[in-house]
């Protein structure tokens, strides 16, 4: 990861915790108030399965061609490591009593592996 993404994703924390601590300074008894994350590279990163195939460049041979086989593949294997900074946040925002409501464009078949990749990275109640 290059050192501006690096800084990008810190910045986006922080503006977020400061929106956060403006906007709810006390937690509702409704059980309304939610925050939507997306899993992938909001949460997790897939930016070692793209460093392992030179992020798509044509020197990767026909491997690429089953891009998604390949991805779907590397998600199974629950790696993924959490996007620095983002469990911090996760874990406040939980402390606020917030809804956490995850999205992901991640198919069915794959929400044991990810539910567990999400917990081993620490996400988790």
């Amino acid at each position: 990861m290059t050192t501006q993404y690096k800084t990008d994703v810190r910045r986006a924390t922080e503006e977020a915790t400061v929106f956060l601590n403006k906007n709810l300074q006390h937690s509702s008894d409704d059980y309304l108030d939610a925050w939507i994350f997306d899993v992938d590279d909001t949460l997790l990163s897939t930016v070692p399965y793209y460093e392992k195939y030179h992020f798509g460049n044509n020197d990767c041979g026909e491997e690429m061609q089953n891009n998604a086989v390949l991805l779907e593949t590397w998600m199974k294997e629950a790696k993924a490591p959490a996007v620095e900074y983002m469990v911090e946040l996760f874990h406040k925002i939980k402390g606020k009593g917030l809804k956490i409501l995850l999205i992901s464009s991640r198919k069915e078949h794959l929400r044991g592996v990810t539910v567990d990749n999400l917990a081993k990275a620490g996400y988790y109640d």
